[in-house]
């Protein structure tokens, strides 16, 4: 007893309570006739602890405490402020709070079905812990919209197909890829179901199921209430009494229920499972000073539901939680933190906006919490300002739904996303693996975010997102490693582009030769997202770092490509060589293309260009390329032309080891397809995309798959560069043999989610940093951080890139941010001005989305610089000052 008083009078001076405060104390021995002030006279039920708490017999100050390892049946109804509640006796078990009733007095009705008295409507059932499905159709799986719906019926032949009369049951409806919408049919009709109007009308191949009726009860492990018998049914293993499975139904919503506006209540060390709500309800924008820590939450349909300021939700574990793991609208001091949160939100019943955390309104932090296997997005924070999400462990996530992220942020501002550790976002769409999946997805509205120094990887979409209607986001340090694009800007929102953004520092790296370091698209091709420097784009199974196009098309880029139109970015690198994602393995079969080598002539070689425009294809023996080589170029009317290939056969399924040198001064890139060459001419197969652009030979080494069987085909070196010339050497295509490498193997990610420094062991291998110097013997990474390598067998292929970069990154005072350099209007039609806070502008120049310089002029800040005779476009605009230095920015002109 003495540690006991230690401890109650250590937490009367935390609390500030009263001195003459009173423990009570709760044991599954106890009586409720025991005056419960002592844990030798315990009361036993939360019944007399509710009589207590109504009647103010407990008092501001006084402590509760239930026995360890005891199970107590109810839920505690608080109207106290500044109350305890824990456990006493010895050992580490919790005290465990549950929200169900233990059925008992079952019967067999039919078959393996059985049923019991209850006389309250349960809104969950467990067999020994395990969540059981009440009856469905189907049974498993889904069915599937033939056509779209509305927001108030659907209609499809399978509703009929059930034989079962739903009226009065529940349709649980995908609308859209990220929210399924619950709702009670009020009527049928043949095929169609009535309902309350969802938020969302569902198109066509949506899926659903439909439940709540009594007509489907029949199969394993399915139950069913009916309310007007005060009955339930259940479908138990053939042989088996439910009496041996521990039949637990949910019935009381919360654990611990508050008052409105509670304060100073604190929670410690129970468990609180099967509540139909919250284990934990502590509401009211007024709450203040409350705290639940070391608590487990099981099988609750929401762990805890905490506003106000000053909460702390610290070391509590959630699990097997069906619906959120918390919900939280705090602000002031308030922070989430060392919780751990594992299958959450997995039942499509229970999905509408599921998440392990959802923030929302929230001003707070939340730090170091692990969440695992959550169906909707791992960490969400909705309509939010000044928030920080900080060194989080989310894998796992959006295992039920579509168009999310492991960290997800929606109409939010002024917040820091940052050391969190990010993976294995997977995504569904229409109940099967896929759709949108991201990593940490800044979503419509937001502002002034600050993403940085976050690990992101093996995401099946995208590392990073900053989609349409958002603006000043900062991605800083950032390491994305194996993700669908490392970065992505998605501008499609008419009127509401995405601008002020800065991109510095991060790492972006790819794994597959069809993924991009970072992707900008823009339904309006409009591409002034903001700033970009001292990134790595690094795909080394490509031969491109960049995605910047509209949905319609595909325009892609390396640094030499890009730099031209956003010339800020001069610090950024790219991968210094290239690999084949799929290495031939053994002999490769015969040559299939005659006199590829075009050493004396070009004999079997051809060229086209469309609208009867002009082409010519010729031997050429110029300096640079390997003997001689074909010269192509087209021109007049054509809008595009092809250098074509003697032609050969292909087999589908069969993969192809093309080789091929270039030289040429487009400023466009070569597509090289596959096409018949009899009959109607079909493109069957575009299958590389090489950047031609260099004054000297490159050499290209591709493997591929063809996807069809034809003869003859012909190789079609594709161009859509009109008046320029591209000259075509040593090509070699043969069928081979490929391997599968796993590339992780080569390109190391080292992850580091701890606070202290981790030494990894590199185990003799040799390897590349990322600036191509060469690490052995072990590395040590930071902690909250992380490290990727090259192993140096990997790196076999130059890449044919037209110029080196050794340039050390520089510091960021040399780079324009939105607070150095501001212009405006934006977009501009005649006059264009300046602000600055730095010394005196000496000069302005001008450049266009290629590159060209197109004006150079003095500043005047009265009159600012004319632009009315530029054509409309994108622009960037490079300030030289006084003192040297430059700022630059870009702008859009009408």
């Amino acid at each position: 007893m003495k540690n006991q008083t230690i401890y109650t009078i250590f937490i009367l001076l935390l609390f500030g309570n009263q001195i003459f405060a009173t423990n009570y104390y709760l044991s599954n021995n106890g009586n409720d006739a025991n005056p419960g002030t002592a844990s030798v006279l315990p009361w036993k039920s939360i019944t007399k602890l509710n009589t207590q708490l109504a009647n103010n017999t407990i008092q501001p100050g006084d402590c509760i405490f239930f026995k360890r390892g005891g199970t107590f049946e109810g839920q505690i109804n608080v109207n106290t402020n500044n109350l305890y509640f824990g456990v006493w006796g010895t050992g580490n078990k919790k005290a465990i709070i549950k929200g169900s009733k233990k059925i008992t007095g079952w019967t067999l009705v039919s078959g393996n079905t059985w049923r019991a008295t209850l006389t309250t409507a349960p809104s969950s059932l467990f067999s020994k812990g395990i969540y059981q499905p009440p009856a469905r159709y189907p049974n498993k799986d889904w069915l599937f919209l033939d056509n779209s719906g509305t927001t108030t019926a659907i209609n499809d032949p399978d509703i009929s197909a059930s034989g079962i009369n739903w009226t009065g049951g529940t349709v649980v409806l995908r609308t859209v890829d990220w929210l399924y919408e619950t709702r009670n049919i009020t009527s049928q009709s043949g095929n169609q179901i009535n309902y309350p109007a969802t938020t969302y009308t569902p198109g066509a191949g949506r899926n659903f199921y439909l439940t709540g009726v009594q007509s489907a009860l029949d199969t394993l492990g399915e139950w069913f209430y009916n309310a007007t018998e005060q009955k339930i049914y259940y479908v138990a293993p053939a042989g088996i009494n439910p009496k041996t499975l521990a039949m637990e139904a949910s019935i009381y919503e919360n654990g611990i229920k508050t008052n409105w506006n509670p304060t100073q209540i604190r929670i410690e060390n129970l468990e609180f499972r099967y509540q139909s709500a919250e284990g934990v309800w502590l509401a009211g924008a007024g709450s203040a000073n409350n705290a639940i820590k070391n608590c487990v939450f099981r099988s609750c349909k929401t762990g805890a539901w905490v506003m106000g300021a000053n909460i702390i939700v610290q070391g509590n574990k959630f699990e097997d939680v069906l619906y959120r793991g918390m919900s939280a609208e705090v602000s002031g001091t308030s922070a989430v933190s060392t919780n751990t949160f594992k299958r959450i939100g997995l039942y499509p019943l229970f999905q509408d906006y599921s998440a392990g955390i959802f923030i929302f309104q929230s001003a707070a932090i939340y730090y170091n919490n692990t969440l695992d296997s959550c169906g909707g997005d791992g960490i969400r924070i909705n309509v939010s300002s000044n928030f920080t999400v900080e060194k989080n462990i989310v894998t796992n996530a959006l295992l039920t739904i579509s168009d999310g992220g492991g960290i997800y942020s929606y109409d939010s501002n002024n917040g820091t996303i940052r050391q969190n550790f990010v993976s294995n976002i997977k995504g569904d769409i229409n109940g099967t693996p896929g759709g949108i999946a991201n990593g940490i997805y800044i979503d419509n509205y937001c502002n002034n975010i600050n993403v940085e120094n976050n690990t992101v990887y093996d995401i099946s979409g995208d590392g990073l997102v900053s989609n349409a209607g958002t603006n000043h986001l900062t991605f800083r340090g950032n390491t994305v490693y194996n993700c669908l694009s490392g970065l992505g800007f998605y501008d499609w929102v008419q009127n509401n582009s995405i601008y002020g953004c800065r991109t510095a520092k991060n790492i972006l790296y790819s794994l597959e030769p069809e993924r991009f370091p970072m992707r900008l698209y823009s339904s309006f091709d409009l591409y002034n997202v903001g700033t970009f420097d001292s990134n790595y784009y690094f795909n080394p199974y490509s031969f491109f770092s960049i995605n910047r196009s509209a949905f319609s098309s595909t325009p892609v880029y390396n640094l030499a490509s890009w730099t031209p139109l956003y010339p800020a970015d001069i610090h950024s690198k790219e991968v210094w060589f290239n690999q084949v994602r799929y290495p031939v393995s053994g002999t490769p079969d015969a040559e299939l293309i005659t006199n590829g080598s075009l050493t004396t002539n070009a004999n079997g070689w051809s060229c086209w260009s469309d609208n009867g425009g002009s082409c010519s294809g010729t031997w050429d023996n110029t300096a640079g390329m390997t003997g001689g080589a074909l010269r192509f170029e087209f021109g007049g009317s054509a809008s595009y032309g092809i250098a074509i290939s003697p032609e050969f056969p292909v087999v589908a399924g069969q993969w192809y080891n093309l080789k091929v040198q270039l030289k040429s001064d487009l400023t466009q890139d070569i597509d090289l397809q596959l096409q018949q060459n009899y009959g109607n001419y079909l493109v069957l197969q575009s299958f590389a995309l090489l950047p031609a652009r260099s004054d000297t030979a490159r050499s290209f080494n591709i493997t591929f798959q063809c996807s069809i069987t034809d003869n003859p085909v012909r190789i079609n070196f594709r161009s859509h560069n009109p008046g320029q010339k591209i000259w075509i050497d040593e090509v070699s295509l043969r069928p081979v043999t490929v391997t599968n490498p796993d590339p992780k193997l080569d390109h190391r990610l080292f992850v580091n989610p701890t606070a202290n420094n981790k030494s990894f062991s590199l185990s003799g291998v040799s390897y590349k940093n990322l600036d191509n110097q060469t690490v052995t013997g072990s590395i040590v990474v930071a902690p909250w951080s992380s490290r990727i390598l090259i192993r140096s067998g990997a790196i076999t292929m130059a890449a044919p890139t037209a110029e080196v970069r050794e340039t050390v990154f520089e510091e960021e005072k040399s780079i324009s941010s939105p607070t150095d350099l501001k212009i405006y209007p934006n977009p501009v039609s005649e006059r264009l001005f300046l602000e600055i806070a730095a010394t005196a502008v000496s000069q302005v120049i001008v450049y266009d989305a290629t590159g060209k310089l197109v004006l150079q002029t003095d500043y005047s800040h009265q009159t600012g610089i004319s632009v009315a005779n530029l054509s409309q476009g994108f622009y960037m605009v490079e300030v030289k000052l006084e003192n040297e230095d430059k700022r630059s920015a870009s702008f859009i002109k009408l």
